[in-house]
């Protein structure tokens, strides 16, 4: 019964921590949202979407060689790039530089919406990041490093 009981009150402690990191992701999300105005949050979703096309169309330009050393998992990030730009076409070379005008453009739109008062709010939330990720550094512990396997390729693949 004892048992029962010691191992019922780890479980509980369990959900409720996890729980709180769920509450903790949360409550960061929405201080985001609660820097930017509803227009701007539409217009970064917006950006992302046409940021996500203009990758798949140059995807789907690719040929079968450059697929292989696209999903090549023996060579890092950057040797992938590397041999990547020296096979492309000149098409798909005109196509990156378009899409990276694009996405710069994008950019510049959006950051002329930002207020001085959101400006001032993002950076004092840049600085709080570093300074958590720099109390995690001098702690000793560790990033969390993401693999093909937890996270979505999209994310993994930016040539420009």
């Amino acid at each position: 019964m004892k048992q029962l009981n010691h191992t019922l009150q780890i479980l509980l402690c369990l959900l409720l921590t996890q729980g709180l990191f769920a509450q903790e992701k949360q409550m960061e999300s929405e201080r985001v949202e609660r820097i930017y105005t509803p227009a701007q949050i539409e217009m970064i979703k917006e950006q992302r979407r046409l940021i996500k096309a203009d990758k798949d169309a140059f995807r789907a330009t690719l040929s079968k060689e450059q697929l292989a050393v696209f999903n090549n998992e023996d060579l890092n990030r950057e040797e992938r790039r590397k041999v990547l730009k020296e096979m492309l076409t000149p098409a798909q070379k005109e196509l990156l530089a378009s899409n990276k005008a694009k996405a710069k453009a994008l950019r510049e739109k959006f950051k002329a919406t930002i207020t001085a008062a959101q400006k001032e709010a993002l950076k004092k939330r840049r600085q709080k990041l570093r300074e958590k990720r720099h109390k995690r550094h001098e702690n000793g512990e560790k990033r969390h490093h993401h693999t093909k396997s937890n996270h979505d390729k999209d994310s993994d693949w930016l040539i420009y």
